[in-house]
């Protein structure tokens, strides 16, 4: 049960400080990228927790 909680606390944390994190690193790095690329960078570090805790209450 423990490992189940850890894993729904992992996606929620991720999906919530992904995006922001990803932006910090972004402007901290001023990468100089098109803001469309950083744009999908950001979405993508909010769905990929999200889409790894549901595929793995699936196969779990």
């Amino acid at each position: 049960m423990l490992v189940r909680v850890v894993a729904v606390a992992t996606g929620v944390a991720g999906s919530a400080l992904g995006p922001y994190l990803m932006a910090r690193a972004l402007h901290l790095m001023e990468a100089g990228m098109p803001w469309q690329f950083e744009v999908s960078l950001i979405i993508l570090a909010a769905l990929l927790p999200l889409a790894y805790f549901l595929l793995g209450r699936r196969s779990g």
